[in-house]
């Protein structure tokens, strides 16, 4: 909760690398409401925040992924969550939260060798809507 708070009210922070640190559904979640308000970072993965290598299943991925898309203030324009484990639920939360996304910095989303079963085809689809975005499957 405390590196979330801390997302939520930094103007400066523009990389925190949190690799392998455990951090699971819940710790997400608060990062996401984090990233919501966040107006520094400007990506999530590597360089970024990165949240690679912990087990954030598919609730946290997609808590993470809508509060980015429903944010006006984010400056978040790539997310990276290849080889993430993320499942069809994830597909289906992150889908939902592309097509109802407020946020038009988000140019780039990476989405490689998940499991996300049919949940791909109606990620694809919703892309379409969106021509700035690119979706990398």
């Amino acid at each position: 909760e405390a590196i979330a708070e801390y997302v939520a009210v930094s103007s400066v922070l523009t990389s925190l690398n949190l690799l392998g640190n455990q951090i699971g559904e819940e710790g997400a979640k608060a990062i996401g409401e984090a990233l919501h308000v966040n107006g520094a970072l400007t990506s999530i993965g590597e360089g970024g925040l990165n949240l690679k290598g912990n087990p954030l299943g598919d609730e946290g991925w997609g808590a993470i992924i809508s509060a980015v898309c429903a944010s006006e203030v984010s400056k978040i324009s790539s997310i990276d969550v290849s080889c993430e484990s993320i499942g069809p639920a994830g597909a289906k939360v992150i889908g939902e939260a592309l097509r109802t996304s407020v946020n038009g910095v988000l140019t780039e989303l990476n989405l490689r060798w998940n499991h996300l079963g049919d949940g791909e085809a109606a990620l694809r689809e919703i892309a379409k809507g969106r021509p700035s975005l690119t979706l990398k499957l």
